[in-house]
């Protein structure tokens, strides 16, 4: 099963599940807005796809699709879980990590990112798709795209603020019984790096990097998801 991030639904997995189709069967959610889905919260994307686990499936989940992903793991059994740059900001607050604490800073000096009334507007969606994507990179989205993300303009920072404040601890992490695995891509933020590397290190697993990728990699190397998926361990 397989969770999108924010701001793509579904269709960000479709190049991943062609490449699947010959070995496994696969199910793309998408989570409460997207794709025509009925709208909704947080709570109710991850107790979406709770009801949805029958403890033999594969979970994986991408950047806020991989909060998703951890929380319906705390309700409902699975048998593997693969992480695609996980969000658990809280965790550098935790570990008190020099290097990712120092970015989350830049962040929360932000005002514009963290009002509500902003979201939706040109200026946040260019914000957000910036941080996690590089300069430039809001003008380099169709017109179309644009217009969507711009139409889940809420929904977009409600899933931000629920990643940014969600403090699960580590423990929680650690405690789940299925296996975990976590990727990042080569060039993602270093926030993302780091809270990848210190949830890895509490689990006391590898990390692993797509080479020449970054924060979007499901969608721009899925030969190399592909291959991360296959690789994954059962419970």
């Amino acid at each position: 099963m397989l969770v999108h991030s924010s701001g793509v639904g579904a269709v960000q997995w479709s190049l991943v599940q062609a490449r699947l189709e010959d070995r496994f069967r696969t199910v793309a959610v998408n989570l409460c807005g997207y794709g025509g889905s009925p709208s909704g919260g947080v709570e109710e994307d991850i107790a979406g796809v709770a009801e949805l686990l029958d403890g033999q499936t594969l979970l994986c989940g991408h950047s806020y699709g991989s909060f998703v992903a951890m929380h319906a793991a705390r309700r409902a059994k699975v048998a593997a879980l693969q992480l695609f740059e996980p969000v658990c900001f809280d965790l550098l607050r935790q570990a008190q990590d020099p290097e990712g604490l120092e970015q989350l800073a830049r962040l929360d000096a932000n005002p514009e990112f963290w009002d509500a009334a902003m979201a939706g507007t040109e200026s946040w969606l260019r914000g957000f798709t910036e941080y996690w994507n590089g300069e430039g990179a809001w003008e380099q989205m169709s017109a179309r795209r644009r217009r969507g993300q711009a139409r889940m303009g809420s929904k977009l920072f409600a899933e931000v603020v629920a990643a940014w404040h969600d403090t699960t601890p580590l423990s929680v992490w650690k405690g789940l019984t299925a296996p975990v695995s976590v990727a990042i891509g080569e060039h993602t933020t270093l926030a993302a790096r780091r809270v990848a590397t210190v949830l890895c290190a509490g689990l006391g697993q590898p990390l692993e990097e797509v080479a020449g990728g970054g924060h979007m990699f499901p969608l721009t190397h899925p030969d190399l998801v592909v291959d991360l998926l296959r690789r994954a361990p059962a419970g």
